[in-house]
């Protein structure tokens, strides 16, 4: 669960890709990709994603590019989109994960993402520096109390993790529950379209096969 939060200013990867996109996704999608083959070779696996409610504020845009980041031609760049486009290709990934999954039969193996909800942590702290709005905002509610203190963030991941595979549920999670973006969600409407799927998977595998070499 290496993450970046909600950049304040656009930035980059060493390789060139936007950094939400490339600390939130690509690299977690690297690692799963090489690990397949331990995972294969276990009794019983499973692949843990920590995405975001936030992923309801995506658009498909970054689908769409290359690079799986939005145009660059907007005058300002928004670090909220970005941490939500980030957050829906966890999503996609999950889905395009379980349906390899499927399709090889592995039914020992399995993909589930999660929303952990909001807890002071590093993540938060990076999201903005003292003299950004996101820094105060922060501060500003965590004083309010909205944050979930470390342990209760860490919990639906760890049951995740550790519960049997049956009680697993085929949507996502949140608070150790099955959960759904909502309906009206434009991030719904993208996770159930099949070709904006198979786009994003075109994607992604094009960016990592140069890693994978």
């Amino acid at each position: 669960n290496a993450g970046v939060g909600i950049p304040p200013r656009r930035a980059v990867s060493a390789q060139g890709y936007e950094l939400a996109m490339a600390v939130n996704h690509l690299a977690h999608a690297l690692l799963v990709r090489r690990l397949l083959p331990r995972l294969e070779q276990s009794a019983e696996a499973r692949v843990v994603v920590v995405a975001s409610e936030a992923a309801g504020a995506a658009t498909d845009e970054f689908i769409v590019a290359d690079d799986l980041s939005r145009p660059l031609e907007r005058a300002v760049y928004d670090g909220l989109s970005a941490y939500a486009d980030s957050k829906l290709a966890n999503m996609l990934f999950t889905l395009s994960l379980n349906r390899e999954f499927a399709r090889r039969e592995q039914r020992h193996i399995t993909a589930i993402a999660l929303h952990p909800g909001a807890y002071w942590s590093n993540l938060s702290t990076g999201i903005g520096t003292s003299g950004h709005w996101l820094h105060y905002a922060n501060v500003l509610l965590d004083w309010l109390g909205f944050f979930k203190s470390l342990e209760a963030g860490a919990a639906t991941s760890f049951f995740a993790l550790t519960a049997p595979l049956a009680d697993l549920p085929d949507v996502m999670l949140k608070d150790c529950q099955a959960w759904t973006l909502p309906a009206a969600s434009p991030a719904t409407k993208i996770l159930a379209n099949d070709t904006l799927r198979e786009l994003f998977d075109k994607r992604t595998r094009a960016i990592l096969h140069t890693y994978m070499l």
